[in-house]
């Protein structure tokens, strides 16, 4: 989902209303979910940074959920940490998907000391990493160690380091339109503008790259040569980074036959009427209602997964058992007939010689005593 720089800039913004609380509780419900439970004078909110590869986000949430009795090690940790320690600051690494918030707190001596947790949100890559003012890493949510990536392992006691951005991109915030425009005929290939201007900016998402695409040429899937005002491309791009400057940013719920697909920082005019657009309170609110609404249907799916596979293998367990009692009666189908040929050879073995395939005996169980002829296995004793 496209929470991207530019959305975590507003996320950054509302953020700072709660700087100057202290850290009233700490709780891990998942093994990639941390709540930070705040108070102030003002009243009590909490942050949710969870690093899940699915939906990887940093909010304020007003969503219950379930702790276990157990706390994890890391919760430990962390509430070892941050037990009373004053929210000082927040910041965003340029328009990186990465939130910095630090902690004023106390060490074992008393003395004042400062942790700075490190929320990248970066799909499967996001993690949560806690470090001293120094840049030493205490602990992190997901450890990674050199087997895992040679290039940054983050693992207790290492240096803490950014991680490696793609070179040459430029900054929304920064960049002026005509360098972006540069920098997009500096390679033209033949694919869509969105998917291009995605590869020359930093902070910005698939859908707001599409949207700027959309309110420029009417399509989704334009080409960099079938621009045909080039001034009113600009204007898009200008546009986007003044409401990123000026923290002019309204979230919207994008739904489709009432359930939520999709969730933006813009007015989003690309799906037409296939798409309604609500716009919420904050966006605390729009991330905890589509997050909490997507996790919902996913256990729901889940669900009706187990379900289907209970009653799948139900069903092969009473087949395969159908299946053997088929088996065994097809094999006592002829019970009567093999028990009397049993009698009559128990009852001629003095008769009968070693490699016979043949033997013919008197029927005492036939009515007119006749005779019968019994097919051996000359093999068998």
């Amino acid at each position: 989902m496209p929470l991207d720089g530019a959305m975590l800039t507003q996320v950054k913004h509302e953020l700072e209303g709660a700087l100057g609380s202290r850290v009233d509780r700490v709780t891990q419900p998942s093994r990639e979910e941390l709540i930070l439970a705040l108070r102030s004078r003002q009243g009590a909110s909490r942050i949710l940074i969870s690093v899940n590869a699915g939906s990887p986000r940093i909010h304020f949430t007003q969503a219950a959920v379930e702790n276990p009795k157990t706390p994890p090690m890391f919760c430990m940790l962390m509430r070892k940490l941050l037990g009373a320690a004053q929210f000082t600051a927040v910041r965003q690494v340029g328009m990186d998907r990465i939130l910095e918030l630090d902690f004023l707190a106390t060490d074992d001596l008393g003395d004042p000391i400062t942790y700075t947790l490190s929320a990248e949100i970066m799909g499967r890559h996001s993690n949560l990493i806690v470090r001293r003012s120094d840049g030493r890493i205490v602990d992190s949510l997901k450890r990674v160690d050199t087997s895992m990536s040679s290039l940054r392992p983050v693992l207790p006691g290492l240096t803490y380091t950014l991680p490696p951005s793609p070179a040459g991109r430029l900054e929304l915030l920064t960049a002026s339109p005509r360098e972006i425009l540069e920098k997009l005929r500096a390679e033209p290939r033949q694919i869509e503008l969105s998917r291009r201007l995605q590869e020359c900016l930093t902070g910005v998402s698939p859908l707001l790259c599409r949207e700027i695409v959309f309110q420029t040429c009417g399509q989704v899937d334009a080409r960099l040569d079938q621009i045909g005002d080039r001034a009113r491309f600009i204007d898009r791009i200008l546009w986007v980074a003044d409401i990123v400057k000026g923290k002019k940013f309204t979230p919207y719920l994008l739904l489709r036959e009432g359930r939520p697909m999709d969730f933006s920082c813009l007015p989003v005019l690309q799906y037409g009427f296939s798409a309604e657009l609500r716009e919420l309170e904050s966006f605390g609110k729009l991330l905890d209602e589509f997050y909490e609404t997507r996790e919902t249907q996913e256990r729901e799916r889940q669900k009706g997964q187990d379900l289907i596979r209970l009653v799948t293998n139900a069903r092969d367990r009473a087949a395969r058992k159908i299946a053997a009692q088929e088996k065994e009666l097809a094999g006592a189908r002829d019970r009567e007939h093999l028990r009397r040929w049993g009698d009559l050879i128990t009852a001629n073995l003095w008769r009968m010689e070693r490699g016979m395939a043949r033997f013919t005996t008197e029927d005492f169980y036939a009515p007119d005593g006749g005779e019968v002829d019994i097919k051996l296995d000359p093999l068998l004793t």
